[in-house]
């Protein structure tokens, strides 16, 4: 089976780990690319990506139609640029985000301390 091939098939995706900042070296281009190719996509989680902004979150909505959760952690997700635009794109057409049941769009917080950040008491779980 070619890599496209296996892409189109792809229903699940996690990717990083906030805990150890593993993400933060994706870039917003390429997982655009990667992403455009996933059209069976229900559940992506992401976490520690850093780079990603409101860019990545509209290639999502647009090119995963069946997408049912969406989790991404890092910085300035919660921002109103990024909400801004995914509203302004799914009032601009309804069938944008129309499965879409649970968003986590969570804020990463940096340190410039070396102190462990401590795990959350709570885990996300999706079927």
């Amino acid at each position: 089976m070619s890599r496209p091939a296996l892409r189109a098939q792809l229903n699940t995706f996690l990717a990083g780990d906030a805990e150890t900042g593993c993400g933060g070296r994706m870039t917003e281009r390429k997982f655009i690319e990667f992403i455009r190719m996933c059209p069976e996509m229900r559940l992506i989680c992401l976490d520690a990506a850093l780079h990603f902004g409101k860019d990545v979150l509209l290639a999502i909505v647009e090119s995963c139609p069946k997408l049912e959760a969406l989790r991404i952690s890092g910085h300035d997700k919660s921002d109103s640029k990024a909400l801004g635009a995914l509203a302004t794109a799914c009032e601009a057409n309804p069938q944008l985000g129309r499965n879409l049941r649970d968003l986590f769009l969570i804020d990463q917080p940096t340190y410039s301390s070396e102190k462990p950040i401590k795990k959350p008491a709570h885990r996300f779980l999706f079927e």
